[in-house]
């Protein structure tokens, strides 16, 4: 690829073009879980529109130049999904009735689990501890198969409370 400086904006969308293959095997690698490559290249062109200098930037640079770009993205990106996220967390229901439902909600799950008999009450309220199963195990004295038994037993009780079908 010849070291030539680009002259206008179809040199930009040409180089674009040349390097797209490789941008999208370069978008796949480095973002990995992200949404899908393609758009990641496709936000990095838009990026890269206003910020190309045709005086500054050879062919064979704007490869680079592109694949930063690309960086740039992804770190938007996981920027916005993490800020999102932790939006998302302390955001607590928006409403009055979304607070008063959802206290509703856990006043009958509590009931309902303190309805449950034996063991099916006690593996409900430690699982709702965030106790592993073996802790689980160990403390009720329980082997895993009668672990899962309770467990099965206690979600078909609350199921029957809450009028849910098993399926």
């Amino acid at each position: 690829m010849p070291n030539q400086t680009c002259h206008s904006d179809s040199a930009f969308d040409a180089a674009f073009e040349q390097s797209y293959a490789h941008l999208v095997a370069y978008s796949r690698s480095r973002a990995g879980h992200f949404e899908d490559a393609e758009d990641l290249v496709h936000l990095a062109y838009l990026k890269c529109r206003g910020a190309w200098r045709r005086e500054r930037v050879s062919r064979r640079a704007g490869i680079a130049f592109f694949c930063r770009a690309i960086r740039w993205v992804i770190l938007d990106v996981e920027r916005s999904r993490s800020r999102r996220d932790i939006r998302e967390r302390q955001r607590g229901p928006s409403s009055s009735s979304e607070r008063r439902s959802s206290l509703l909600d856990h006043l009958a799950a509590e009931e309902a689990i303190h309805a449950l008999t034996g063991r099916s009450r006690d593996v409900c309220v430690a699982i709702l501890a965030g106790k592993n199963y073996a802790t689980i195990q160990r403390e009720l004295g329980m082997s895993a198969g009668a672990l899962a038994v309770s467990m099965s037993r206690a979600r078909a009780e609350l199921n029957e409370r809450f009028g849910k079908r098993p399926g």
